[in-house]
């Protein structure tokens, strides 16, 4: 992991995510503490397109889905392009069964297909190694993206050591690439981290008032709403010191949507007879 030293008010964050082994991954990030940001193994269905992909795809090939494919599978499709119309052809179909792959209607190699399977099956995509990092650093207080095209993301500054020890060893499995640059807090980059911010709490404090008003969530339900109000009011604290901003728009959105979350789950409390 890269980064530059200043006298920091922060620190802006982005990577570039490889696939990795699924176990390993897992077995690092659950001894770093976030095993649960970690996406469960991709399945046997998108294990499979991606093996039929790999080992039969080209221009004129695509993958279709059968009807229920999780049981019945999926189709490589020949695709006869023409200037009226296409035609298509189904060149084999494959599903799995226990683990194993099986294959039908046309020549396929099992065996090739078994083992890019297995490869597949055991392995974390790209974009979920991504998806990981993006929700360790919600976990840290790190804002949402910068871009309005995802990628770039603010840490506050009592975050950084834990993600750049989180970083280094997602680093040393292989492939991935985290840079981290600390930062001096200058008006533009305030101006969007503020913004950033402010979306995120108005927007799901608005969200939880209006789920919490139509009195139709399980306990469950409002306990989660709950949970998430109280962090988005701490994260706003954290902000407010961060940024050396008076946050209490925010603070208020937030207590509200907390305050909101306690009535409910008050309202849902068995009575109790004497």
């Amino acid at each position: 992991m890269t980064g530059e030293k200043i006298a920091a008010q922060g620190a802006v964050t982005f990577w570039i995510s490889q696939p990795s082994p699924y176990a390993t991954f897992r077995r690092v990030v659950e001894n770093l503490g976030y095993g649960d940001c970690v996406p469960n193994p991709r399945t046997d269905k998108s294990a499979l397109e991606c093996a039929v992909r790999e080992t039969y795809g080209s221009k004129n090939k695509i993958v279709q889905s059968r009807k229920k494919p999780g049981k019945h599978g999926i189709e490589l499709v020949d695709v006869e392009r023409n200037e009226n119309r296409n035609y298509y052809t189904t060149n084999f179909g494959a599903k799995v069964q226990d683990g194993q792959v099986v294959t039908d209607y046309g020549y396929a190699n099992r065996d090739v297909l078994q083992e890019k399977f297995d490869e597949e099956k055991a392995t974390l995509t790209s974009a979920a190694v991504s998806k990981t990092l993006t929700a360790i650093l919600e976990k840290l207080q790190g804002s949402r993206s910068l871009k309005p095209t995802g990628g770039v993301y603010y840490l506050p500054p009592d975050s950084i050591r834990d993600w750049r020890r989180i970083a280094e060893s997602i680093e040393d499995l292989g492939g991935t690439k985290v840079i981290t640059v600390e930062v001096e807090m200058d008006p533009s980059l305030s101006s969007v981290v503020m913004a950033t911010l402010r979306e995120e709490v108005m927007v799901e404090a608005l969200q939880m008032l209006d789920d919490l008003g139509r009195n139709t969530l399980s306990d469950a339900q409002v306990a989660a709403r709950q949970t998430r109000a109280e962090a988005l009011l701490e994260k706003v604290g954290v902000y407010e010191s961060a940024l050396e901003r008076d946050l209490t728009d925010l603070r208020n959105a937030a207590t509200l949507a907390k305050e909101a979350a306690m009535t409910a789950a008050i309202r849902q409390m068995p009575a109790v007879t004497v």
